[in-house]
């Protein structure tokens, strides 16, 4: 009998269409002992994993019908997952930020982001449990 992956509540998917903010975010989680991948496409099949803590979202490069998609899906079949978003553009992804269901609210960053903003926003989530952290 396979026994389901156990959790690991330090899992982080970043994705983004920058190379250079992928590769910064991805060295900087590292540093700080989360095991971090990155993609560079809204593939949500990736993120959806159980041992997903959170998913951190650069939205900008990327179309909103595919954005406002993409997070709904996770958001649904993930209601523990942490989605942070961080944007040059609050107004135009805010509606990824309102309640659905009973999923973990994202939060939502201005760009440029401190690594150490987002990496409190995850530890927090992860030490809260489902949570999350207070908007």
């Amino acid at each position: 009998m396979r026994r389901k992956p156990a959790a690991t509540t330090h899992d982080v998917t970043v994705i983004a269409e920058s190379p250079e903010t992928l590769d910064g975010l991805l060295g900087y989680l590292g540093q700080a002992g989360l095991v971090a991948r990155g993609l560079r496409s809204l593939d949500a099949v990736s993120v959806i994993e159980a041992t997903r803590a959170a998913v951190v979202l650069f939205p900008d490069g990327f179309e909103l019908p595919s954005v406002v998609a993409f997070t709904r899906t996770i958001r649904t079949r993930r209601a523990d997952l942490l989605l942070v978003i961080v944007t040059g553009d609050e107004p135009r992804f805010r509606e990824l930020t309102l309640p659905l269901g009973r999923s973990v609210l994202p939060q939502m960053y201005p760009k440029p982001a401190f690594g150490w903003t987002i990496l409190d926003a995850i530890r927090h989530h992860t030490r809260a449990g489902s949570g999350g952290a207070p908007r």
